[in-house]
């Protein structure tokens, strides 16, 4: 404010005076004010500065967030095919122990049929060879009978 405005009033102060007053709060609220803006600019910065390093973090965090969740289904994706091998598998080996049961079964029937054939022969024979005994002992006491007589 080199040109002063004021008027000249009695008992007044100088114009000279209020104007170099003026002057210097000006001059002191221009630098506060230039420092404020610095500061403003130099906060704004950092902040700027702050910004792109976290948007570059996100873009890390998206990154491994997709990576994870890739992983994931792959691994999901996995374990379906190990579970269905594994289905499969059981499926496999409960038909053919289905096949190696049914198999021993019929062959101990089998066996539980050539035992009881033979069981039954065995018995005919034990039968008629009691009954040629009881025959051949009655003609031996029949022959014993005719000596002593």
């Amino acid at each position: 404010m080199k040109n002063c405005l004021l008027k000249n009033a009695l008992f007044g102060y100088s114009k000279l005076s209020v104007c170099e007053y003026i002057a210097s709060v000006n001059e002191e609220f221009s630098q506060k004010l230039l420092q404020e803006a610095a500061e403003y600019k130099k906060d704004k910065e950092e902040l700027k500065a702050k910004i792109a390093a976290l948007e570059e973090e996100l873009v890390q965090y998206r990154k491994a967030h997709s990576d994870v969740a890739t992983v994931l289904f792959e691994a999901q994706q996995y374990a379906d095919i190990l579970k269905r091998q594994a289905e499969a598998e059981n499926n496999r080996v409960c038909a053919e122990l289905a096949e190696q049961h049914k198999a021993q079964t019929e062959k101990l029937t089998a066996y539980a049929a050539a035992i009881a054939e033979l069981r039954e022969n065995l018995k005919a024979f034990v039968e008629e060879t009691d009954e040629k005994l009881l025959v051949y002992m009655q003609r031996g006491s029949e022959i014993v009978e005719a000596f002593k007589e």
